[in-house]
């Protein structure tokens, strides 16, 4: 199953303010915007995304599997693509500019 990512800024004046969201927990921090504003961030679109994962320690990172391919967006901006087909297992970054990421294969059952 494959679908369409898009972001939505929470804090745009143009939502109604009976859906704001409650507590540190509940609202996603998108500072990965950096400059951009609200209208290029809704212009945002990656077709047939089927996994994501945000970094465990940095909000800025967003790892997405694209048909066969994974791509790291920072920010906005995807990096260069890694063929893979596996599964997002964990995404971390260390020391700023490089990151580990697990993924599993999903042909393979465990036994």
């Amino acid at each position: 199953m494959t679908g369409v990512l898009t972001f939505l800024d929470l804090e745009s004046p143009l939502l109604s303010s009976s859906s704001s969201l409650h507590g540190p927990g509940d609202a996603l921090d998108i500072s990965l915007i950096g400059n951009n504003n609200s209208r290029e961030l809704s212009k945002f679109e990656r077709k047939d995304v089927w996994a994501m994962k945000w970094a465990s320690d940095n909000p800025e990172m967003l790892a997405i599997m694209e048909k066969t391919r994974m791509y790291v967006l920072r920010g906005l901006e995807p990096e260069e693509p890694i063929l893979s087909s596996g599964y997002i297992c964990s995404f971390q970054v260390k020391q700023g500019e490089h990151y580990t990421i697990c993924t599993t294969n999903p042909d393979v059952e465990d036994t």
